[in-house]
């Protein structure tokens, strides 16, 4: 096939293509930067306490009232930061995980490294009288890594099969696990401060010190997957068998993979519940704009996962005035009916 002549005759350098290709992603990431930085000004100026942007302004400037810097220092710039932080790392091990199990319907929290997490972290602070966020982390570490032995390392789990099903049956494990983790936050609520962000994820939690605690994790977590991201493309390429070329080398990405979802899964759970289906609709709508690249669409989700935790968050905190629901509970809501989509767009081929 030749190539398209230009108006003048001649025809286009094949290498340009690829060029103008990626400066356009590169500037949609630059743009979602931007709707992210907007985004996050919004949540410091939106809240039941009302804030004109004049007083925003003004609590930026260091002139503000004092109630007015107690609000947006103390209350909403870490809950802020903290959407940023778990958003990024939610998005981020979604497009991980989809890209090592070679399955788009894959989500690390609602897929089980999430909830695995919830019930181990909850088991550390009731059986252990854990407290401390750097002494139970590692209890989250642990569930995470379980759930990603038994659901994608095991040989009878890593068998192919219809991506449906297994997406099916890692939501059943996490329903059982949501609600044993129910059962057991409710019979002991004094024990179990805020218990009911151990079952649908909440932002609910966040201080200063939270976050401060959590960036180291997080931190590492989202260097080892940019890391990753060229040699993993390479086994994600299209045409690849799932787990072709059993070699060392791809045996060790993998076992860096999976590492990084251990970390970014398990430091993200710890620190705000398990929020399901992040995971899911941030490389889902990132894969939309940049088509099945990983690196690009890693990147995207970087961006998009703390864009629509925000939303989720700002949703739950204005939409009902008699009680605030959990950031987690709204992104459930928005993702079933998701999953139901791409499933069905599976089904048919299309994706």
């Amino acid at each position: 096939m030749h190539a398209q002549a230009r108006v003048d005759g001649t025809t286009p350098r094949s290498g340009s293509r690829p060029l103008v290709g990626s400066l356009l992603r590169l500037a949609g990431l630059l743009g979602l930067a931007a709707v992210l930085a907007a985004v996050v000004v919004f949540s410091l100026w939106a809240g039941t306490l009302e804030i004109t942007p004049e007083e925003l302004w003004a609590v930026f400037t260091g002139t503000g009232r004092e109630v007015h810097e107690l609000v947006i220092w103390e209350l909403r710039a870490p809950r802020a930061g903290l959407a940023v932080a778990v958003g990024a790392a939610l998005g981020v091990a979604g497009a991980l995980l989809a890209a090592l199990s070679r399955n788009r319907l894959a989500d690390p929290v609602f897929g089980g490294a999430g909830f695995t997490s919830a019930a181990f972290v909850v088991l550390a602070v009731g059986a252990f009288r854990l407290t401390d966020f750097h002494a139970y982390i590692w209890f989250a570490f642990l569930g995470a890594a379980l759930a990603l032995i038994v659901g994608h390392f095991l040989p009878a789990t890593r068998a192919p099969g219809h991506p449906l099903k297994r997406a099916f049956a890692a939501a059943g494990v996490s329903l059982t696990l949501a609600v044993v983790v129910h059962i057991a936050t409710t019979r002991a609520p004094d024990t179990f401060a805020g218990s009911r962000m151990w079952v649908f994820g909440s932002l609910n939690a966040a201080t200063g010190d939270r976050l401060a605690a959590l960036a180291p994790y997080l931190g590492a977590g989202l260097l080892f997957a940019f890391v990753l991201m060229w040699p993993l493309r390479r086994i994600d390429a299209p045409g690849a068998t799932r787990f072709a070329g059993e070699g060392g080398r791809n045996t060790l990405i993998r076992a860096g993979v999976a590492l990084t979802l251990v970390i970014l899964c398990g430091a993200a759970t710890a620190a705000t519940g398990p929020i399901a289906f992040l995971g899911l609709a941030a490389p889902a709508l990132a894969r939309m704009l940049v088509g099945d690249d990983v690196r690009w669409i890693a990147a995207y989700s970087a961006f998009l996962g703390p864009i629509l935790l925000i939303a989720a968050d700002l949703a739950g905190r204005t939409l009902d005035t008699t009680r605030e629901l959990e950031a987690g509970l709204v992104t459930a809501v928005v993702g079933v009916p998701l999953l139901i989509v791409l499933a069905w767009r599976m089904r048919a081929g299309r994706t």
